[in-house]
């Protein structure tokens, strides 16, 4: 039961990982759009919040909060990072580190950081179904045998039965069904 219960405890903690991490892009254009009007990056940062959902909400409004209490954003973003395990939000503060530490034009770095987690989403997609396609054709390719032999059994019994009557064609059973278990 405390399996289970684990169980489904990590399933929505990585369903509202894959949340946050598919906002964070249009939250990343919010932030890029008051940028190009004239704010700088931490009150654009500030500003974007208000148009975000939960559960990006939760995680961002953290870090605006820990800013307001002191600490740079970057800083604030590391730490909220570290807290819910989002290697990309990580990834965000590094970056905004390194446009509050030396400068230059880091709504094109953010503007071309969120289409890189857009293609990255998209490739996962593509990865997620081709490997289902992959999967799907082992099912066949692992059924197809059984689905044969039940064919025989059904249709000429007495093939089988004349196998298995043999000894040599009872060793080649057994080592037809050890060789499918192994391969499936």
């Amino acid at each position: 039961m405390i399996i289970l219960s684990l169980f489904r405890l990590w399933l929505k903690s990585e369903k509202q990982r894959k949340d946050i991490v598919r906002q964070l892009p249009d939250f990343l254009d919010r932030v890029v759009r008051m940028m190009t009007i004239g704010n700088s990056m931490g009150s654009a940062f500030h500003k974007a919040v208000t148009g975000t959902e939960w559960p990006l909400r939760d995680v961002i409004d953290r870090a605006v909060s820990l800013n307001r209490s002191g600490k740079e954003i970057d800083v604030a973003l590391h730490y909220v990072s570290r807290q819910y395990g989002l290697h990309e939000l990580y990834l965000l503060a590094s970056v905004i580190g390194v446009a509050l530490k030396y400068g230059g034009r880091s709504d094109q770095v953010l503007e071309r950081m969120s289409a890189f987690m857009r293609d990255l989403a998209q490739a996962r997609a593509e990865m997620k179904a081709m490997s289902a396609e992959l999967r799907l054709s082992a099912w066949v390719l692992a059924l197809l045998p059984v689905g044969l032999a039940c064919f025989i059994l059904v249709f000429n019994n007495a093939l089988f039965m004349g196998m298995w009557d043999d000894p040599a064609g009872k060793m080649l059973l057994m080592g037809a069904g050890i060789l499918q278990i192994s391969g499936s």
